[in-house]
């Protein structure tokens, strides 16, 4: 029951929300022990918040993940967990997600959750099924994740970072959506979108996440312009999987278990963190 409930929460999805953790890290103050204690406090919030989102999803596609090949494992529409245990959850998790923001002490936190959790219910309910409305709002709940790690901390981020994030987030949302044409049309809004459409936004987005971190870098200082590299093979190595494979249906298990861009992650984080920290 245990690992049913884990599974139910998404606790695999929780990865999204390190986003929260960029401003603390740029902003050279990851070794201050107060303001990563609230930052951690906002991760949890947020991720309880997300667990609620979820139930409330599967609540909303019950009927269509029991047809589903795949999710119809999932706990509430296998039956592992019972519609009245499902309500328990989510409201354990969402009472849990305001204390969590509580104790940070940061309104700003507040009002950003409010804002996130209103955003997913509107794609829950609407701009699922809206083509191009599916991927923005997906995008935009990235931003509300940064903004999030910002009103915490006090860290105000560079606009190029934003943009890095919301074409980044963009890069994982459509190459999930091309990953789930090519094999089964799993949505109703995959029926508005062709492989040709999708790889084409996939290109634009991938050409302006690379533009706009090339252009943070460079205004940061020339010992950024190396990591300038690291971050196009990055974008490179994931736009060649999700176009030859499958595998972009699940982009934070591609993002951990290939090794060339796990690696390749790690060497960038590392090299930056010792530009910030060890210079």
């Amino acid at each position: 029951m245990f690992l049913d409930i884990l599974k139910q929460i998404r606790i695999n999805h929780w990865i999204k929300n390190l986003i929260l953790f960029t401003p603390l890290f740029f902003g050279g103050e990851l070794t201050d022990v107060d303001l990563l204690i609230k930052v951690l406090l906002a991760f949890l919030a947020f991720s309880f918040s997300a667990s609620a989102i979820y139930i409330i999803n599967d609540f909303n596609d019950l009927e269509e993940d029991r047809k589903h090949a795949e999710k119809k494992n999932r706990p509430l529409a296998s039956g592992k967990i019972g519609l009245n245990l499902g309500i328990i959850i989510f409201l354990t998790m969402l009472i849990g997600s305001a204390l969590l923001a509580y104790l940070t002490g940061s309104l700003g936190l507040v009002y950003i959750i409010s804002a996130y959790v209103a955003t997913n219910l509107i794609y829950t309910f609407y701009t699922k099924h809206q083509p191009i409305w599916d991927l923005v709002s997906l995008a935009v709940i990235y931003l509300l994740r940064l903004e999030a790690g910002s009103a915490v901390s006090g860290i105000e981020l560079s606009g190029w970072l934003f943009l890095v994030i919301f074409f980044g987030a963009l890069i994982l949302i459509i190459g999930k959506r091309y990953s789930e044409l090519k094999q089964e049309k799993a949505r109703k809004v995959l029926d508005y979108y062709t492989q040709e459409l999708l790889n084409s936004l996939l290109l634009i987005s991938s050409t302006v996440t690379i533009a706009s971190y090339s252009v943070y870098a460079i205004t940061q200082s020339n010992l950024y312009v190396p990591t300038i590299i690291i971050f196009t093979f990055i974008i490179f190595r994931y736009y060649f999987i999700v176009i030859t494979t499958n595998q972009g249906q699940k982009p934070e298990k591609l993002l951990l278990l290939d090794p060339q861009i796990f690696l390749s992650i790690v060497a960038f984080l590392s090299y930056i963190g010792g530009i910030i920290y060890i210079q």
